[in-house]
């Protein structure tokens, strides 16, 4: 089974890849410098590229000083 994890490069993202990885199973690790999960093309074409047989969202915005004065970001990153 191949998984396609979004934010690995997050403590979650990467406690994620290891323990998938350590279970033997494919790891596709997309950290947040590779791919924007705000923009849906290039997720779109990710995917596409190399299609997951699971999806693991671990992105978040997850400062809450950050999340209050940049509210549309904190809702494109987390909803």
């Amino acid at each position: 089974m191949r998984l396609l994890v979004l934010g690995a490069g997050g403590m979650l993202g990467q406690a994620v890849v290891a323990a998938a990885a350590a279970r033997g199973l494919g790891v596709d690790a997309a950290p947040r410098a590779e791919l924007d999960v705000t923009d849906p093309t290039a997720v779109a074409a990710r995917m596409r590229s190399a299609p997951p047989a699971l999806v693991v969202n671990c992105a978040a915005f997850t400062q809450v000083d950050g999340c209050e004065s940049e509210p549309e970001r904190a809702w494109a990153v987390n909803a």
